[in-house]
């Protein structure tokens, strides 16, 4: 899933502005219209980003999912993409697939499907550059898109986590939300396109928003849980390197 940097921009403090200001509006424009309860909207009152009830549950279970995974292939990202590959997942791997992504605007890492004539020119792209071989499709599988050299670990825990969040069907990643969510590191996205939004796409872009915040926390987490005790093994062994 795309997460640009915008410069001199900490996504953290970018993202709680955008959706403080997303509540604020949506409750501005759908005080009656939404139907929802006192405490949902509440929830909307975007100070916490944690989720309730059945969604953070499915977190957990998130969480939980990707951490076992990685603490498997740590320090082996061809064996995570190897992975990735045996759990169903499409993962091409190619040395002039950045071609394609710059042309349709996406990173490399997890892509999901896109639909429509641009699933079929995504599909022939990649076609023309050596990179598919299979028919061309109307819609794209999900699938992890890569140079020829394996992305940093790091980067993988971002992607992983969004992967896993997709297959479990947390919110967040249908088409038209994922574009919308990659309009907000368009420099020209102001608030007003906010505003111009549907109840239900002010909704589904908050989801998409929530899921990178997610993704962003667990790496730290992982980062703590396991690149700290990597540090401090290495320190260990250079000050008995030094002793001997």
């Amino acid at each position: 899933m795309k997460n640009p940097q915008r410069k001199n921009t900490n996504n953290n403090s970018f993202f709680k502005s955008l959706l403080a200001k997303i509540s604020e509006l949506f409750m501005k424009l759908f005080p009656k219209k939404s139907g929802m309860t006192l405490q949902y909207i509440k929830n909307l009152k975007l100070d916490s980003l944690k989720l309730f009830g059945a969604k953070k549950k499915r977190l957990d279970e998130v969480n939980k999912e990707a951490g076992d995974i990685l603490k498997q292939h740590f320090n082996d990202v061809n064996g995570l993409l190897k992975f990735i590959e045996l759990r169903g997942t499409r993962v091409i791997r190619h040395k002039n697939v950045g071609i394609v992504l710059k042309f349709f605007g996406e990173l490399e890492g997890f892509i999901t499907p896109v639909s429509g004539i641009r699933g079929k020119l995504f599909l022939i792209g990649l076609k023309l550059v050596g990179a598919w071989n299979d028919p061309i499709y109307n819609k794209t599988p999900p699938m992890f898109i890569f140079g020829k050299n394996p992305p940093p670990m790091g980067y993988m825990v971002h992607q992983i986590h969004h992967w896993i969040s997709f297959n479990r069907g947390l919110p967040g990643y249908s088409e038209e939300t994922i574009n919308n969510f990659k309009r907000i590191f368009d420099p020209n996205f102001g608030y007003d396109d906010i505003q111009n939004m549907t109840k239900e796409e002010m909704l589904d872009l908050r989801e998409a928003i929530s899921r990178d915040q997610e993704a962003l926390e667990f790496v730290t987490k992982m980062a703590q849980e396991l690149l700290a005790p990597q540090e401090v093994i290495k320190g260990l062994q250079e000050g008995k390197n030094k002793n001997i």
